[in-house]
């Protein structure tokens, strides 16, 4: 059975090529593409390309399926085999048809992380660097427990801080169709009756009363505003500029600049603990670890003080710049004299930021329904004053 592959050659002239080609496996495309008088430089097999068909793989699935990984390389069980069993166990059909694929090509010759690079899309860059470096310096196994350990840990907290946020999501909705209703229907009736006896109505009634009316007659002007509004604050997230703004906001914000400093703080050095451990030197592992801080301030500030790396400078001085990572990872990692000592102190550092994020996650509730609280207390304070004080008056003109 032949399969499609993607290639890059050189052909007689010292031109680039690209093109595909149907062979049995990567072996015979190399063949293939030999015999046309081209030098291959890349071949990448085209199988179950679109894996967006059907349910999407999530991190969590990643992240079991890395650990499974990292025991069929401690069994020392072949690859393919291992790989082709955990595809006949797998209930998605995305991730069992990668499966299969990345046994395929194992058994066709190619390395395990080559075969995960031809996923890149879906494993990610630190994924796929991380396993190359794992390969070449023989600790295949530990890496890929640490990996499934950071895999774990990120959708544990994107699980703590979606329930965090479901609460006061769900009570700001219900409240908002409320006031709509109230503020917009309930009080212009009761404002027309006592107009209508005679009641000179207060300035809380005539403000709320006009609220009403302009979202009975511009609902869709706030609409439109809103939807504008939120259009432009996802194309500037998706920007460098913007991002880098609404990061820098985020992060003189109480409680949730700490908060996201903890988990990028966390996933940084997470990341740079593991990518030392498997022999990356110090400059590719810090700026693969702030690939996946999840922080654009920390990539871009990590990015420039690499610079400052390769131009002879040490780790301790150029942490002395740095102002995206919390003083206490800063400290300790200045401190550290060699690769041995970044491995174990990102570790600790990580631990530690990955509770305190763990803490604060599962606080933000204690600390947002006091201010919602307050919040609700005032509305509902103007919303009855609007109503009961134009019936007070009204109660002391029929005395």
């Amino acid at each position: 059975m032949s399969t499609t592959f993607r290639y890059v050659a050189v052909d007689p002239r010292g031109r680039r090529v690209r093109g595909k080609t149907a062979a049995v496996d990567a072996q015979d495309a190399y063949r293939r593409i030999a015999s046309g008088g081209m030098t291959p430089v890349r071949v990448r097999q085209v199988v179950g390309r679109n894996l967006r068909v059907g349910r999407p793989i999530s991190r969590g699935e990643l992240a079991a399926m890395t650990r499974e990984l990292s025991v069929l390389v401690q069994a020392r069980m072949p690859l393919a085999t291992g790989l082709a069993i955990m595809a006949q166990n797998e209930r998605n059909a995305n991730l069992a048809r990668l499966l299969r694929e990345l046994s395929g090509n194992i058994e066709a010759g190619s390395r395990i992380s080559d075969a995960i690079e031809q996923r890149r899309e879906v494993f990610g860059d630190v994924y796929v660097a991380t396993m190359r470096a794992a390969e070449s310096s023989g600790m295949l196994a530990e890496i890929t427990a640490h990996l499934a350990d950071m895999l774990d840990g990120e959708v544990g907290m994107q699980q703590r801080l979606r329930r965090a946020a479901t609460y006061p999501v769900i009570v700001m909705a219900v409240v908002s169709a409320a006031l709509f209703v109230i503020v917009g229907f309930v009080v212009p009736r009761f404002a027309a009756t006592y107009a209508s006896s005679g009641v000179d109505l207060p300035l809380a009634t005539r403000v709320v009363q006009a609220v009403g009316a302009s979202l009975r007659t511009w609902w869709w002007v706030y609409l439109g505003a809103g939807g504008v509004g939120l259009t432009a604050l996802l194309q500037a997230w998706n920007t460098g500029t913007g991002r880098l703004r609404i990061e820098g906001v985020l992060a003189r914000t109480p409680y949730v600049g700490r908060l996201l400093s903890a988990v990028s703080a966390s996933r940084f050095c997470r990341v740079l603990s593991i990518s030392s451990s498997a022999g990356l030197d110090l400059i590719e592992s810090v700026e693969m670890s702030a690939a996946a801080s999840g922080s654009h301030r920390v990539q871009t500030e990590m990015h420039r003080l690499a610079g400052k790396l390769r131009g002879g400078s040490s780790l301790s001085e150029v942490l002395l710049a740095c102002t995206t990572l919390p003083p206490f990872a800063r400290r300790l990692l200045g401190s550290c004299k060699d690769s041995n000592d970044v491995t174990q102190t990102s570790e600790v550092i990580s631990t530690h930021f990955d509770r305190e994020g763990r803490h604060l996650a599962e606080s933000v509730s204690s600390v947002i329904e006091p201010l919602m609280t307050v919040m609700l207390a005032f509305i509902v304070l103007v919303v009855a004053l609007s109503v009961f004080l134009p019936m007070w008056q009204l109660v002391g003109l029929n005395k």
